[in-house]
């Protein structure tokens, strides 16, 4: 069976264990590699959670955009070829829910299970927490998976805009996205990007930033990273973006109301 598009071009574009990380940034002053990222995608969360994401499915395609990649010390992470599936509590594969996240989010607990599995209407405000800062894991990966659960993508792919520890470095984020996230997008094709980095924050960003062609129709929610300590900021962000956006997303099929509603009901229950 040939391998979901999104899986697909991750294996190509991104860094591997297996492959000498990128060297396009070697002769940026003050520059040296120290840690690299591989993409997510729809299909291993799928795979991670043991089910297909619930429906209904929407027809949109969705990339959603970090920063860069960052060392850490509290997991072994698994190279990008390792089934998901097989990885066990003390191993992590980036942008997927997988055990080790899992249980890092203390979701084992919160929700009696010993394995992740998706969101629910009744508890899905416990996969935002994390996002909305009340648990302060190293883990995105429940937020994560809420999303996904919130817009019902067709597809969905995720990844940094720099595929290697940037360091801060402009440069380094400037190369990566016309080397790396151009090839991305022109690959995937989203008609929907959620972006948790300022260094995205509309199409016109996105477009001069990777070089590339961005359609016109191209949705993009320009969303507070997780970082940001605000609860009030963050929730105020993405009202204002989806309504800002509204348009965009009713052509896509969502129906906004509902998106802010079940958004609203969340927050109000992570209090």
């Amino acid at each position: 069976m040939e391998r979901p598009l999104a899986e697909r071009i991750g294996a190509e574009v991104n860094w591997s264990a297996k492959v000498q990380p990128c060297w396009t940034c070697d002769d940026v002053p003050g520059w040296a590699f120290s840690a690299g990222s591989y993409p997510g995608a729809l299909s291993y969360f799928e795979a991670a959670l043991g089910e297909p994401l619930p429906g209904p499915r929407m027809k949109s395609r969705v990339i959603i955009l970090f920063q860069d990649a960052r060392r850490s010390d509290k997991f072994e992470l698994a190279a990008p070829e390792e089934d998901v599936r097989t990885l066990g509590p003390g191993r992590q594969r980036y942008f997927c829910l997988t055990e080790c996240a899992w249980r890092a989010l203390g979701l084992d607990a919160k929700l009696g299970s010993e394995t992740p599995c998706w969101p629910t209407t009744e508890t899905a405000p416990r996969y935002l927490a994390r996002y909305l800062g009340a648990n302060h894991s190293w883990s995105y990966d429940g937020m994560l998976a809420w999303f996904l659960w919130w817009l019902r993508p067709a597809d969905a792919y995720i990844t940094n805009v720099a595929k290697c520890c940037a360091m801060g470095k402009g440069e380094v984020f400037r190369r990566c996205a016309r080397t790396h996230l151009s090839r991305e997008l022109a690959a995937f094709g989203p008609d929907l990007v959620v972006s948790f980095t300022s260094l995205v924050q509309d199409r016109h960003v996105l477009a001069s930033r990777t070089e590339a062609t961005v359609p016109e129709d191209q949705v993009v929610l320009s969303l507070y990273h997780p970082s940001v300590r605000s609860r009030q900021q963050k929730t105020e962000r993405l009202v204002a973006q989806v309504e800002a956006q509204r348009l965009g997303l009713e052509r896509l099929g969502y129906d906004v109301d509902d998106l802010l509603s079940r958004w609203a009901a969340d927050v109000a229950w992570v209090g």
